[in-house]
């Protein structure tokens, strides 16, 4: 999966789902390019000034196990600058969807089949500027729910998910975008920040080892609930700090059927250099609010979380 389109958690985002990742460990490996490029447009406008100005571009992998690979690629104002094109790619066993364009082997051939659109507003048609729908072999594969509105594509997505939140807090639906994942997004997306600085890779195993220091001997199903992922994910997820030697599992349980995990001293210090980047991190978040609006976010997200465990 590569994306180059968007800026950090926008972009893992669409990597995660894309990947069916869910709340999956992630290595993260990242690294940073200064080069002149002309950029002439930004949200103030266009600029007087077309000659080539530093700008840097990132790349990271983001390896989630099991063949699992997002490829992130970002030049600064890439969102503005005209001249730099956006690529959405995603591949699998038989083939791969790159931007509009679908190819895949069947049977014993290679078929290439276009995905188009239908726009108004083109050449001599009067019904407005808008997307109507979209097409994939002769068949609608989307209809742009708010077609007349003349909504740009990013506004379509934006309502849409307005739309989406506004029904699940009547009671209607699913959440569109758990906080959790969102969280995990974000984290992410400083996991890909922290490695362009540091030329190291980061794995994203965070949130485990914080419950674990929080709660020593937490089993998988309470690790599973705290960090809001499935038993499956955290089992593979435990498997993979035990082998690092960050936690240990005992193998018979002294109450019930469900095995206790606790850190090691390595998963300890693991834990704490997490806990002191977070930290770095959360006062930079906090740093313009005052003491009460502090106190008001934490009881919001307080009620955001045990609305999420116990649900």
């Amino acid at each position: 999966m590569q994306v180059s389109s968007t800026h950090l958690y926008h972009a893992t985002s669409m990597i995660r789902t894309f990947l069916d990742a869910g709340m999956a460990e992630a290595t993260v490996s990242a690294r940073t390019f200064t080069a002149p490029l002309v950029d002439p447009l930004s949200p103030a406008g266009w600029s007087d000034d077309v000659s080539p100005q530093p700008r840097t571009t990132t790349i990271a992998t983001l390896d989630f196990g099991d063949g699992r690979m997002g490829l992130y690629d970002f030049v600064d104002n890439q969102w503005w600058n005209p001249i730099l094109s956006r690529r959405i790619i995603l591949r699998g066993s038989h083939g791969e969807l790159e931007g509009d364009t679908v190819r895949r082997f069947e049977g014993s051939e290679v078929v290439v089949s276009p995905i188009t659109y239908r726009r108004t507003g083109v050449d001599l048609n009067l019904e407005g500027n808008d997307l109507v729908s979209a097409s994939f072999e002769g068949r609608i594969v989307y209809r742009n729910p708010w077609a007349g509105t003349r909504l740009s594509e990013d506004d379509i997505a934006v309502a849409s998910l307005l739309e989406s939140t506004g029904r699940w807090a009547r009671g209607d639906g699913h959440e569109p975008y758990p906080l959790a994942e969102a969280c995990q997004d974000h984290l992410l997306g400083l996991a890909i920040g922290e490695s362009a600085r540091t030329g190291a890779d980061v794995r994203v195993v965070y949130s485990c080892l914080e419950l674990l220091a929080q709660r020593p001997g937490l089993s998988n199903s309470e690790l599973a609930r705290g960090a809001f992922v499935t038993r499956q994910s955290m089992n593979v997820l435990l498997q993979s700090l035990e082998r690092e030697g960050w936690v240990t599992r005992a193998t018979t349980a002294s109450e019930g059927r469900a095995l206790p995990v606790t850190l090691t001293d390595a998963g300890r210090r693991q834990r704490a250099q997490a806990s002191a980047a977070v930290k770095t991190v959360e006062d930079r978040m906090l740093a313009e609010l005052s003491a009460p609006e502090r106190r008001q976010a934490f009881e919001l997200l307080t009620r955001m979380t045990r609305a999420l465990r116990d649900g």
